[in-house]
């Protein structure tokens, strides 16, 4: 078993700020947001618990989880996947 989370810089370090118009890239529907710093700081810790529940079921399962940056360089990703890492 194993588990791949590919995440975009964006996702990881968020850039935005400011009155924003965002599209669900599933259904289309457009959603109006105010994205300051406590906006900002609530997503990365919900990002984190994500995180950590996907390590716990790769740990509990004996399963590979690999995080990956779309900025990162396939083989180092590769690597990591292979060698059954838990990032």
């Amino acid at each position: 078993m194993a588990l791949v989370q590919v995440l975009s810089a964006e996702e990881i370090d968020p850039p935005f700020e400011g009155d924003l118009a965002l599209e669900d890239a599933e259904t289309g529907a457009i959603v109006e947001v105010t994205i300051d710093a406590r906006a900002v700081e609530a997503y990365l810790e919900r990002l984190n618990a994500l995180v950590a529940a996907l390590r716990a079921i790769a740990k509990r399962h004996r399963a590979t989880y690999v995080r990956v940056s779309t900025t990162d360089p396939l083989l180092s990703a590769i690597r990591r996947f292979v060698s059954r890492s838990v990032d």
